[in-house]
């Protein structure tokens, strides 16, 4: 290898070692969107210290930390000690204590025979489909991969199947390391290429974006109201 082939070859391998340390979080791109440094998430120091001083601070938690770890500790004991009485008495549901031996009552299943067996004759009637060739099918009705535009260029992402395959990693928390084993068609490097130039916070927004508005346009939404409200649960 020349002198060329081994300043490309370093490059790429600090190209890719940086990409992994962006991610981690462990370096940061000053005045980045997606790579910003982790104090930039969080109130400036002069703020905070301003905000102590003047007021309590709005959250539903002592600030204290010794303080909050003495309320733990009240509030874990006076629990273990009720477990532990009714536990003497014979008084917990579904437990028994029996000569130094804890025996907990198995959960019963409250599915119905029948509405497994249902269940299982509707599952055998669906055809086995791939995720990714499901996900392009429903991009076929949103158009969604449309928003997701090159960083330099906009022109929206050609490879809609590599796409939807970035997302995919992203949301399941696999990453894009073990999604291209997983994905013999595609290698990281590919991936990650993807990922870098077309995956952004607002492309992701705009993408969301249009996924709701194809379901607020479905006749089936209509039976839950005018979409103008919205009920969230934890």
């Amino acid at each position: 290898m020349n002198a060329f082939g081994r300043v490309a070859t370093l490059l790429r391998w600090k190209s890719g070692v940086c990409r992994r340390r962006l991610r981690a979080g462990d370096v940061w791109v000053a005045d980045s969107r997606q790579y910003r440094a982790f104090d930039e998430y969080l109130l400036p120091q002069p703020a905070w210290r301003a905000l102590r001083e003047t007021q309590p601070v709005p959250v539903a938690v002592e600030t204290a930390c010794a303080t909050y770890l003495d309320q733990q500790r009240q509030q874990v004991d006076q629990k273990m000690t009720k477990v532990a009485d009714l536990l003497a008495n014979d008084q917990l549901p579904d437990v028994r204590l029996h000569k130094g031996r804890l025996t907990i009552t198995p959960l019963r299943t409250t599915v119905p025979p029948a509405a497994e067996e249902l269940g299982r004759r509707a599952y055998e009637l669906l055809r086995w489909v791939r995720i990714t060739d499901l996900l392009v099918e429903v991009d076929e009705l949103t158009g969604m991969s449309r928003h997701f535009t090159h960083l330099h260029t906009g022109e929206p992402v050609k490879d809609v199947r590599a796409l939807y395959t970035v997302l995919l990693a992203e949301a399941t928390n696999l990453g894009l390391a073990k999604m291209a084993q997983a994905c013999p068609e595609y290698t990281y490097r590919q991936l990650a290429w993807i990922a870098d130039w077309y995956v952004r916070d607002e492309t992701c927004r705009h993408g969301l974006a249009s996924i709701i508005n194809a379901q607020h346009r479905h006749p089936v939404a209509a039976h839950w109201g005018e979409g103008t409200t919205s009920s969230s649960g934890d």
